[in-house]
This record gives structure tokens, C-alpha cells and sequence, in this order.
């Protein structure tokens, strides 16, 4: 009781009434702040100082331009995918059940350039950004889904908040929030086109065309607990890299997370700050590249999280052409021009050159610096642009070796 009692006291230092609660739980952005404020309070010294140091490690301007492009490229590649699979399906080749044809893309497209879809996914970012918790989940699944490092979000801690008040949001501001902001936004509109994709294919089972498919899809598309949503949310998490982790890799995330007796501090979550998008990243970067065709052998193991994995055959051919394509392209590049001295591209993958003799290796680290790609006299770095990167070095190191 007394402890409660200085619960409620600082509490109320912060706004927080007990005997407002229940009036408080109507209002989203009052709740999030009792969440955010107990969570707080019962954070201990290392939860802070991660915090911090979460905080300053996602602030830079620069790792704001790489998960935006990061999300961006990979839904583009997506996309893509989506086009080769229809035209595969289109042309009779493919899973007859998927009805993925060009019917389901113009449905797809259209979904995405719609006003409604693009206020959606703004207005669940805001909102994201204020309570800090992923909105796009919350509203499609009905309940709170926050939790550390749990689905819906990058950011991993052992408390969601640990620095309360107007000092926590100010520290928060341009890091983590600013993530989750930007991430929500792609999860709303990944989600809402892959949700359309779902209801099309439903239509498309249900024998409906013209009108009265357009019909099923709205309905289903506008209701939140349907599976089409489950579907959309399944992909918007895998185009974010999100996916829930297998349980091996859980319990590295849990190993990461162990605390020194009688504190918080838990050494290891400041050298391996994360887990979840680090997984997700490289299980992305093999899905699309040409490695990715062994997912079709009957018996392999999902990459994905059980029943929830909807991926057909079909469709992991789809991203073999795609990064069979990309392979072939980026191979045909970097041969000589006729003058047999520059490539029609200079690109570098993870190690930039070859070892020949003494004093090569310190030379070359100086002036052609790794993954990255020169355009005009200037090397640019691509490893960033995740997944699209790593798979670039992957196809550059099998080249050039």
C-alpha cells in the first residue's frame, strides 16, 4: 500500500490522477501516457542509460534517410515482384489459386494512390509519433501491441519507456519516434495495398467480377478485423523488418537482455542494440537473391512465422527473376568497355579488392572504399540501402572473386 501510494504521488507530479484513470482510458493519448509514465517509473538507472544511448544512435539525420530508403527500396522491389508474378500467373504458368494477375494490380495500384489510403497512413504516423506506439497495429488488431523490442516496433528495450515526462519525449523525439513515425506510415500503406491484393483474390474465389468484385473488396478492405487486414499486417511487418523472430533467434534476444545481479544494466543490449531488424535484414536480402529459389523445395522450413506465411511458389519465383535480373545486370556492368580499362560500372561489394602483393590492400582501402558505387568522381555508399544493398555486395563479391 505504501508503495502504491508513492505510485499515485509522483503520478500526480506528472498530470496522472488515480481517480481520473477510468476517464483518462477514453482518451488514446491519456492512456499512452499512463503507459508511458508507469513504465517509466518502474524503469531502473540502466534502463535510462539505454535509453539515452538508443536515443542518440537513432537521432542522426542519416539513419533516418537509410530506414526511409531502406522501406522505400524494398517496397519497389516488392512491387516489381508483384508485376513478374502476375505476368507469370497471367500467362497460365503459375499457382492457379493466387488469381494474382493484372486485375489484382490495377486493384493494388489503385488502393495506393487513393487519397483515403495516403490520409490513413499519415494520420496513424502523427499519431504514432505522439503516443509512441505502432497505431497501424493497434487499430487492425484492436488491442495495445507495444512491448519491448515485441511486434510493431524496431526499437528494442527491456521497458518501452524508461525516461518519463517532457524530458522522456524531448530525448525520444528524434530517435525513436521519429522511426516509428516513418515506419508506421510504410506499414499503413504496405498494409493497406496487401490487404487489397487478399480481398481481390477472395473476390476472385467467390466467382465476382467487375462491380461486384469491386464491391467485396471495399467491404473487405474497410474492415479492419478481416483477414484480408491480417494478411496486409503480415506483409507491412515483413516490409518494414519486422517479422516475429524464430525462437532461436528470440533466445540470442533474450541472452542479449541479461541483466548484472541487483541492477538494470544489462552490458550486452549496448554492443548488440539489435536483433529483430539486424535478422530480418539479412533473411530479406537471401529471399531476393537468386539463393532465395530454395524456399520452392517441398519440405523446406518457412522463413516466415507458421500459418501466417501465405507465400506460394509462384511468388518465390518471382523474386528469383527479380534477383537473377538484378544479378545479370549488375554482372554485365562491371565488364571492361572496349578499351579494356573502365567498367561501365564501378561498383565495390564487401571487400573492395584483391590481395596481389604487398602495400595493394592499404592502397586500395584508400581509394576505393567498400559497397559503394561511383558516380561521376564521387564514391557513394549503398550498404545502407537495405535490403537492395547487402544484395548488391552479395552479387558483386560472386563477380569479382
Amino acid at each position: 500500500a505504501e508503495r502504491a501510494g508513492k505510485m499515485a504521488d509522483k503520478l500526480e507530479k506528472r498530470g496522472l490522477f488515480v481517480d481520473k484513470l477510468a476517464e483518462d482510458m477514453k482518451n488514446k493519448y491519456m492512456a499512452a501516457k499512463w503507459l508511458r509514465e508507469i513504465s517509466a517509473l518502474t524503469s531502473g538507472f540502466g534502463d535510462a542509460w539505454h535509453e539515452y544511448y538508443i536515443s542518440s544512435i537513432l537521432s542522426g539525420t542519416g539513419t533516418h534517410v537509410v530506414n526511409i530508403s531502406g522501406n522505400l527500396a524494398n517496397a519497389l522491389h516488392n512491387e516489381l515482384t508483384r508485376v513478374v508474378e502476375a505476368t507469370i500467373n497471367s500467362l497460365g504458368s503459375g499457382d492457379p489459386d493466387s488469381a494474382q494477375g493484372i486485375g489484382e494490380l490495377k486493384a493494388v495500384w489503385k488502393h495506393a494512390l487513393s487519397p483515403k489510403n495516403i490520409m490513413r497512413a499519415t494520420g496513424r504516423a502523427l499519431k504514432s509519433f505522439r503516443t509512441g506506439m505502432p497505431e497501424t497495429e493497434a487499430e487492425i488488431l484492436g488491442v495495445d501491441p507495444s512491448s519491448p523490442g515485441g511486434a510493431g516496433m524496431k526499437y528494442e528495450a527491456r521497458k518501452w519507456v524508461a525516461i518519463g515526462g517532457l524530458k522522456g519525449q524531448i530525448v525520444r523525439a528524434a530517435g525513436p519516434s521519429t522511426l516509428l513515425m516513418m515506419d508506421e506510415f510504410f506499414k499503413s500503406l504496405i498494409g493497406g495495398m496487401n490487404a487489397t491484393a487478399h480481398a481481390y483474390r477472395e473476390a476472385k474465389k467467390q466467382g465476382k467480377t467487375g462491380a461486384a468484385a469491386e464491391k467485396v473488396v471495399n467491404e473487405l478492405v474497410d474492415d479492419l478485423s478481416s483477414d484480408s487486414w491480417m494478411y496486409g499486417l503480415y506483409k507491412a511487418r515483413e516490409g518494414t523488418f519486422q517479422k516475429e523472430l524464430p525462437e532461436a533467434v528470440k533466445l540470442a534476444q533474450r541472452l542479449r537482455d541479461f541483466t548484472l545481479p541487483w541492477t538494470t544494466i544489462a552490458p550486452l543490449r549496448f554492443q548488440i542494440p539489435f536483433v529483430k531488424t539486424l535478422y530480418n535484414l539479412v533473411a530479406s536480402a537471401v529471399a531476393k537473391s537468386p539463393l532465395g529459389i530454395i524456399r520452392a523445395i517441398p519440405g523446406f522450413p518457412d522463413t516466415a512465422q507458421g500459418k501466417e506465411d501465405v507465400t506460394t511458389r509462384t511468388h518465390i519465383m518471382a523474386e528469383f527473376i527479380v534477383g537473377s535480373a538484378l544479378s545479370i545486370f549488375i554482372a554485365s556492368m562491371m565488364r571492361r568497355g572496349e578499351d579494356d580499362e573502365e567498367p561501365w560500372l564501378d561498383i565495390t561489394g564487401s571487400i573492395p579488392w584483391k590481395k596481389h602483393r604487398i602495400g595493394e590492400l592499404q592502397f586500395a582501402s584508400d581509394t576505393r572504399p567498400k559497397t559503394s558505387i561511383k558516380i561521376g568522381d564521387t564514391w557513394h555508399d549503398y550498404s545502407r540501402i537495405e535490403p537492395i544493398g547487402p544484395l548488391m555486395a552479395m552479387i558483386v563479391d560472386a563477380v569479382t572473386e
